[in-house]
């Protein structure tokens, strides 16, 4: 794997920017998503809204990096890596922790917000 990254030559094609127009997209749903329970939240004053908004926006965030890091597959790259396991690494990171970020919102215990109001 480690021979191939080093050696790998992507051919540009007509179709190479559908992942970045893919993970564009579904960074705008997430972040739209978070915008709506934002104004949910804003409505009803729960806490745990409040974090569900907190996740997606983040994931718009975070996954639109993913897009924009995409090594040598796409007209358009946010950074040029030196090395490609680099570029590969840094793309899977994004990708992770947009996905880490959301879990962790949706997942914070019921017990952390309760003690706030205590």
């Amino acid at each position: 794997m480690y021979v191939y990254l080093l050696n790998f030559n992507q051919q540009h094609s007509h179709h190479i920017d559908f992942h970045l127009f893919y993970v564009l997209g579904s960074s705008l749903i997430a972040f739209l998503l978070g915008i709506a329970a934002f104004l949910e939240f804003k409505r009803d004053k729960v806490d745990k809204i409040f974090f569900i908004a907190l996740g997606f926006i983040g994931v718009g965030v975070f996954y639109s990096f993913h897009a924009l890091l995409t090594p040598e597959l796409t007209s358009f790259t946010l950074i040029e890596f030196p090395h490609p396991i680099k570029a590969i690494s840094a793309f899977v990171m994004a990708g992770d922790v947009s996905r880490l970020w959301l879990a962790f919102m949706i997942f914070i215990p019921d017990s952390l917000l309760n003690k706030r109001h205590h």
